[in-house]
């Protein structure tokens, strides 16, 4: 005998500013990765990351945040790995289709392939990139749980 819950209610305004604060974090992270913030890039180097993950965060991370709030499954473990899946996802997608051996032999200075074949230093790289994009998408889905949760009981207390 399984007891089936009614499907929780989502709070679209809390999910969306959630998701709005995942992004700016992974905007932020970006611009001290990739350069300093008081660099003349910082703010383009802001504003593409940002536009990047809001995109992702929709397109990736809302799907998955719905079926997650209606199944009442929605905890910070989840919020954190549905964080680094919205972001390994296009990071994936990126070292699959662009840095591979068809389209680049060399990439952000190391040696891809020769003779057509990845090197082992090529692999390196690709699951370096992959477990620092999803270690960043892990922590702005931390920071997007913890304003959705806070934005959530302050504007429906009674949940």
């Amino acid at each position: 005998m399984s007891l089936h819950l009614p499907h929780a209610p989502i709070d679209w305004f809390s999910l969306f500013c959630g998701l709005t604060a995942a992004a700016l974090t992974t905007a932020g992270l970006a611009v001290l990765v990739m350069t300093d913030p008081g660099h003349r890039s910082a703010p383009t180097v802001f504003l593409f990351t940002f536009g990047y993950a809001f995109l992702a965060a929709l397109a990736i991370g809302l799907p998955a945040l719905g079926r997650l709030i209606r199944r009442r499954a929605l905890n910070w473990k989840t919020a954190a790995m549905a964080g680094a899946f919205s972001s390994g996802l296009p990071g994936l997608t990126f070292i699959l289709l662009i840095a591979n051996c068809r389209t680049n032999a060399v990439v952000a200075g190391v040696t891809m392939c020769v003779e057509g074949s990845r090197t082992l230093a090529s692999w390196g790289w690709s699951a370096a990139l992959m477990a620092a994009l999803m270690a960043g998408g892990a922590l702005a889905g931390l920071v997007g749980y913890g304003v959705y949760r806070g934005l959530k009981r302050f504007v429906s207390p009674h949940h």
